[in-house]
């Protein structure tokens, strides 16, 4: 009883982020993470449609992985299914233009996020390379989709990471995101899922941290990237002040390189708040997730860093199941246990190391 309590108070207090989309009941989701298992199901899931394919993706590669599923694209673009592309060309601004003209010749709407034709006296280069579309969102005939940490290109794929298939009401909602206008089609599984959006106008930080205030037995959070803004710092060591199992796993090793220097600049004070801090040194985990107390889970495109909460577009799944949160929970605890744990004193800034974590963590909120 205490924990559907929580829930209820959880689900009441969540506050609007950008776009808060209505929680809604009959959902299935599976939980992928192998990147060939999810280029596979997405292709098949692709190649079955009958009416529309919408894509909005961060890293949409020209590299092999994204080839096949542009070409999954393209097979239902001439057709005659809609298919409508929006990705963000800051990743990929030297990419042929022969890859994504095959979409339009082949009936396909294509969409950049940036316009860099647009760069003058009234738009800055910064205000353009600022914000960026961090949502990684496909959604099939308005009933399936696909979202998580997982990029359209071979790098991603070989990364360890976390995507979510959903069948269900969450899936019009996740589509809704960027097409307004869609029509929510009839519950038929069993999961509670709240989707949710934040944009530069609103904060993500608030859904952290009304969950981390209502935590009280466990929190595991997992991200690669750890530069938090200091109110779900201090939420966080709050959390483990009050007694609740507060733990943190991170990659030992970042895809860039500075993030390796400027996480660890926090590691000594989670330490000494009762945080577990623990580095999975098998593959580089690119997942962002948190799951609390056995019965909510988050999985989404949001990094644990101010960009994420405070600028770029992103996306989150808020999952009400026991079951779901159970068995992120098993997963978690088994990549803990092969991960290294960090030990008080280890992570401490020595000699030229002390100024360049200050100039980083200066510098956090551009990164």
């Amino acid at each position: 009883m205490k924990r559907w309590i929580l829930i209820l108070l959880l689900c009441c207090c969540l506050p609007l982020m950008g776009q808060e989309h209505a929680q809604s009941g009959g959902n299935r989701l599976r939980v992928i993470r192998d990147g060939n298992e999810f280029l596979t199901s997405l292709v098949e899931d692709i190649l079955s449609a009958r009416e529309s394919v919408d894509l909005e993706c961060y890293w949409f590669s020209t590299d092999s992985a994204g080839r096949v599923v542009r070409d999954a694209l393209v097979k239902k673009a001439r057709e005659g299914i809609r298919v409508r592309v929006l990705f963000d060309n800051l990743v990929t601004p030297a990419a042929p233009v022969a890859f994504y003209d095959a979409l339009r010749k082949a009936g396909a709407e294509v969409q950049l996020v940036h316009d860099f034709e647009k760069i003058g006296p009234f738009r800055s280069v910064g205000s353009i390379f600022s914000m960026r579309d961090h949502r990684k969102i496909i959604v099939i005939d308005s009933r399936i989709a696909y979202t998580g940490g997982m990029n359209l290109c071979m790098e991603s794929v070989q990364w360890a990471d976390t995507q979510v298939r959903v069948e269900g009401p969450a899936a019009a909602a996740l589509l809704s995101t960027f097409r307004p206008d869609t029509a929510v089609p009839a519950a038929d599984g069993p999961v509670q899922v709240r989707v949710i959006t934040s944009e530069k106008e609103a904060s993500a930080e608030d859904l952290y941290i009304r969950a981390l205030r209502s935590a009280q037995e466990y929190f595991y959070l997992q991200t690669p990237y750890f530069c938090p803004p200091e109110a779900i710092l201090a939420e966080i060591k709050a959390a483990s002040a009050r007694g609740v199992d507060v733990r943190l796993l991170l990659p030992e090793r970042s895809d860039w390189g500075f993030m390796n220097a400027l996480s660890r600049d926090y590691f000594e004070e989670l330490l000494a708040a009762g945080v577990s801090v623990c580095l999975f040194t098998e593959k580089y985990d690119h997942t962002k997730a948190f799951v609390s107390d056995g019965n909510f889970t988050c999985i989404g495109t949001i990094n644990l860093d101010k960009r994420s909460f405070h600028i770029n577009k992103e996306v989150a799944l808020f999952v009400f199941d026991e079951p779901f949160a159970r068995e992120y929970t098993r997963h978690f605890l088994q990549q803990q246990e092969r991960s290294y744990p960090v030990q008080a004193g280890e992570s401490i800034a020595r000699g030229i190391h002390k100024p360049y974590r200050a100039f980083l963590r200066l510098l956090s909120p551009l990164f």
